[in-house]
């Protein structure tokens, strides 16, 4: 059926026409479409055999092999941003990397013992040749690995931040990681970056929250609020301002 209805050469056709017009992913995405479906048919074949089946069983385990179907992409470009856990995330060369929420307790994070065997009976049970899932202290080793891959992935750039309070206000303290950061690099720079602009701050800091429109958005209100007020207000948010007003999609 594929063949008579030229499937492989109708993916091919699409597969020319997308790398044409610089669709290096979906190009690639095509050209893999027929080896694929192929391999679902011929895994069918092997577990069936000769049987017989019904219908709308053998459109269940076709429809069950597809979605299972994994392609393999390439990246859409030479840059690219990769985010994930410091456990999930595998990443090649990687010029700079920002580590976020490095807080005590987070980073490395604080592990507890929840199980019916303390720590001292699992490691009895081990030595006896019973096989045990990782302990508390393994999972802590396991742990400061991963934070050691995560800080020495980047050959450029190196950013790690930490809230100082949550949402409550509770103040909250930095990791750990941090003071031996600092014993290995003496002169290494720490800098506090506010939530949002304030009176009082200068022009150039005010003009780093200038970035996603539609957060910006949000910061040109209150600044607008604060100028109704009295308040006088850096030029960039009259700049900032004067930009969404003449964009149909902001001006209402």
């Amino acid at each position: 059926l594929l063949m008579g209805i030229d499937a492989p050469d109708q993916l091919e056709r699409w597969s020319r026409r997308a790398a044409a017009e610089g669709k290096t992913q979906i190009a690639r995405e095509h050209r893999q479409l027929w080896d694929g479906v192929m391999n679902i048919l011929d895994q069918l074949t092997e577990m069936t055999g000769d049987e017989s089946m019904k219908v709308p069983l053998f459109a269940g385990m076709v429809e069950t092999g597809l979605e299972s179907l994994k392609l393999a992409a390439v990246p859409p470009a030479l840059d690219q941003v990769l985010v994930g856990n410091i456990d999930r995330t595998r990443s090649g060369r990687v010029r700079g990397c920002y580590v976020l929420g490095a807080n005590d307790g987070v980073m490395p994070q604080r592990i507890q013992e929840d199980g019916v065997l303390t720590e001292q009976e699992r490691e009895t049970l081990g030595s006896g040749g019973l096989q045990m899932a990782p302990g508390v202290r393994r999972r802590l080793l396991d742990e400061r690995f991963l934070i050691y891959n995560a800080l020495t992935s980047a050959s450029r750039y190196l950013w790690i931040s930490w809230p100082v309070a949550d949402e409550e206000g509770k103040s909250l303290h930095p990791s750990e990681i941090m003071r031996h950061m600092k014993q290995l690099f003496p002169g290494i720079q720490e800098k506090g970056i506010a939530a949002e602009p304030a009176a009082g701050m200068e022009e150039e800091e005010q003009l780093s929250f200038i970035s996603h429109p539609e957060r910006t958005l949000s910061y040109v209100i209150n600044q607008l609020r604060a100028w109704r007020q009295g308040t006088d207000i850096a030029p960039a948010w009259w700049e900032a301002f004067n930009w969404f007003a003449v964009r149909p999609r902001w001006q209402d």
